[in-house]
This record gives structure tokens, C-alpha cells and sequence, in this order.
């Protein structure tokens, strides 16, 4: 067998094997000192590698969608890198490479080893590791939240659902709410798990629409994920996911259903739990003071700024604080390109929904340089982008 064969089925089970482990174990891993070093981020940082190899050894290019969105990025790669590395840091060293790893790094090498795998890999092998992932965080999530709120504590897996050793979720993770502990599945952290569930779940339900028994399911139990998240960000996300799918469905009668049904579950769920957690909520739901988040919208306006204050629940105020408008700019260029690139089919329309539903709960806490929060968004960019061409020159 040639030896450049070799490598492409090398790459392409590495990358597989990325794809599961950030979707469904984000932090499987241990600590080097206070740094996490995780075993998706790990893998995709080698998946990457094999994936230049084998573009540059087989003498193929990217999909042209793929080519267009990283260069919608290099102008964002470029500003941020530059005033970061120059400019007045002010949140540490340490906190400034997390960020370039997660702003510019992690979005190449995600689009990067996506496409490979999207281009060359049997689309059902896809569909499983996605499938997988999403089975496994919805039922360890299920038994995690029951388990936690029977007993006041249930540890995780080292090494495995918790980076290291790490079982002190109750008391480090800030998911006890009035009692009520969050939903944090295998992400840690209910606002993680939420964020990162509303931006890959609706492509996971679009691939449990193809060939999958018991589709109603796969279609609801994983929304539970959502509603006992407990989070305000991730329940106003569900909202606007639930509306931009409806807004995507082929069939009228489907726009009309979903409209009228799941809308109004969404909500009644969401002012039954809110009732559960605050006397009133109302008062629960329409914070006046954003969850004390009203401060981050208090700095001086500028065309283009050189003081890194690192990037804080509200992305875009953090965006616009760090770099002035010219870098939110690009910033905006490079996340919202892949919704101007045609997807055809469910799985690129509901890829689009997930992209859609995040750039949205950026609003409120996007939890941007959190793992794996830019994996996962750039991953569903490249699904939406290049699933038209998932067939081509596949095995």
C-alpha cells in the first residue's frame, strides 16, 4: 500500500478521533502545573499536522469554501495577533496565549482537519462519531444532573469527564444554584455545556434524522441538556435556535408546527424552572443587571485599541474594549462568513443554526476562550460549508 495512502487514513482516524473526544470528553485530559493539557486539543493540534502533511504530500486543495473562510479569518488572525504581541497586555502572558490559541490557532486547525475528514471520510462514519458523542453526553448529563441533585455529590471520571483528578465540581465549578445544581455532563460547567451544545446539537439532530429508530428521541431528550443547563445565556440560545430551525424546514406545515409547539415548550420549561430556582421569575429572567455583567459595557470607544483586557463573558464588548472597531470588525467578518457560503442539505442548513445560535449567546457569555468552545463553532462552520462537497473523493 503506497505510502501516502498510509498517511491519509492515519490523518483521517486522528481526526475522527479529535472530533469524538471534543464533542463528547472536552476535558479528558491532566495538568502540567495550573496548564490543562487536554486530549482533544491534543489530538487536534496532531490531527492538523497530518492533514497539512497529506494536503501538501497528495497534492490536493482544500474545498474552495474552506480557502474563503480561513481567508475571512487572516484579517482577524493578523489585527488580534499583532495587538496582542505589541500592544499593553494587561491580562498576563499566560491569559494572552490561551487567547491566541483559541481565537486564531484552534479555528484553522478545526476547519482544517473538519474539511479533510468531511472530504475523504465515508459520510456515515461521520454521522457516528456525531451521533456518539451526542448519546454520551446527553445520558452521562441525565445521570450526572439526577445523581447530583439526589445527593449532593457525584464525582466524575478522572483523567476522563474531569481534566486530572479534579472532583470538586460542586464547590469549584459554580453550578449550585439555589440548591439546584447545574447540568454539566461531561463539560464541567453548565454554561460550557449549554453554549457548546446549542452550536453542534442542531447538526447532531439533523444527523439523527437520517437512518436513526426512535428519531423523537434523539430529538428530545438531548434539549434536556438545555433546559437543565440553568442558564439564562444558554435558555435564550434554545429560543432562537427553536425559531431559526423552524425559519430552515423545507415544509411549511413543519415551520408552522414548530412555531406553534416547540416555541411554547421552550418557554413554559424554561418559567417553570426559573419559578423553581427564584420566588420570582421574572425577576430571574430579566436581570437589570445582566447576571452583574453591566460593567463590562464600561470603556472608552476607539477606532483601534492596544490594551489587552482579555475576552470576558460578553464577547463582543470584550472584542471592542481589546481591539477598538477595526478589530471587531474583522472579528465579525471572520465569524459570521460561513453564514454568506451556501449549504445545501439538513445537515449544512442545521450546521447553519448552530452557528446562528452562538453568535447570538456572544450577546450574553459566549465562554469564547473556554475549551472547547472555538473547536466546536469552527468544527459546525465547516460542516455547514463543506457538506455539499462531503461526497467528493471520499473512500
Amino acid at each position: 500500500m503506497p505510502r501516502r495512502s498510509l498517511l491519509l487514513r492515519l490523518a483521517l482516524r486522528v481526526s475522527l478521533a479529535s472530533l469524538f473526544v471534543n464533542l463528547a470528553f472536552p476535558k479528558a485530559g491532566f495538568y502540567v502545573g495550573d496548564v490543562p493539557i487536554t486530549a482533544g486539543y491534543a489530538l487536534l493540534g496532531a490531527a492538523g499536522l497530518l492533514a497539512l502533511a497529506t494536503l501538501l504530500l497528495r497534492r490536493w486543495t482544500l474545498p474552495r469554501p474552506t480557502v474563503w473562510t480561513l481567508a475571512a479569518l487572516l484579517p482577524w488572525i493578523g489585527t488580534s495577533a499583532i495587538l496582542v504581541v505589541l500592544g499593553d497586555n494587561q491580562d498576563g502572558a499566560v491569559s494572552a496565549f490561551s487567547f491566541l490559541v483559541s481565537a486564531a490557532l484552534v479555528p484553522v486547525l478545526a476547519l482544517l482537519t473538519t474539511s479533510l475528514v468531511l472530504r475523504w471520510a465515508p459520510p456515515r462514519a461521520v454521522r457516528r462519531v456525531v451521533l456518539a458523542a451526542l448519546g454520551l453526553v446527553t445520558a452521562w448529563g441525565l445521570v450526572h444532573f439526577v445523581a447530583m441533585n439526589a445527593f449532593g455529590a457525584f464525582p466524575g471520571v478522572p483523567f476522563l469527564t474531569v481534566t486530572g483528578a479534579e472532583l470538586d465540581l460542586a464547590d469549584s465549578r459554580n453550578i449550585n444554584r439555589g440548591g439546584i445544581f447545574k447540568m454539566v455532563s461531561t463539560y464541567n460547567n453548565g454554561n460550557i455545556l449549554g453554549v457548546n451544545a446549542l452550536t453542534w446539537f442542531p447538526a447532531a439532530f439533523a444527523f439523527a434524522a437520517q437512518h436513526v429508530p426512535a428519531r423523537w428521541v434523539w430529538q428530545g431528550a438531548p434539549r434536556l441538556v438545555f433546559l437543565f443547563s440553568l442558564s439564562r445565556t444558554v435558555w435564550a440560545g434554545w429560543l432562537v435556535m427553536e425559531v431559526v430551525n423552524t425559519v430552515f424546514a423545507r415544509r411549511t406545515r413543519t415551520r408552522l408546527a414548530g412555531l406553534g409547539l416547540s416555541v411554547p415548550l421552550v418557554v413554559a420549561g424554561v418559567v417553570v424552572v426559573a419559578g423553581i430556582l427564584a420566588a420570582n421569575p421574572f425577576d430571574f429572567l430579566f436581570d437589570r443587571d445582566l447576571g452583574g455583567r453591566i460593567d463590562q459595557f464600561q470603556f472608552e470607544l476607539a477606532w483601534l485599541r492596544t490594551s489587552f483586557t482579555g475576552i470576558q463573558e460578553i464577547v463582543y464588548t470584550s472584542i471592542l474594549a481589546s481591539f477598538g472597531v477595526f478589530g471587531l470588525a474583522t472579528f465579525l467578518l471572520a465569524w459570521t462568513f460561513p453564514l454568506l457560503l451556501p449549504a445545501h442539505g439538513p445537515v449544512g442548513k442545521a450546521a447553519k443554526v448552530g452557528l446562528v445560535a452562538y453568535l447570538f449567546v456572544m450577546v450574553s457569555d459566549g465562554a469564547f476562550p473556554l475549551i472547547p468552545t472555538q473547536h466546536t463553532y469552527w468544527t459546525i462552520a465547516a460542516l455547514a460549508v463543506v457538506a455539499p462537497r462531503a461526497r467528493e473523493g471520499g473512500s
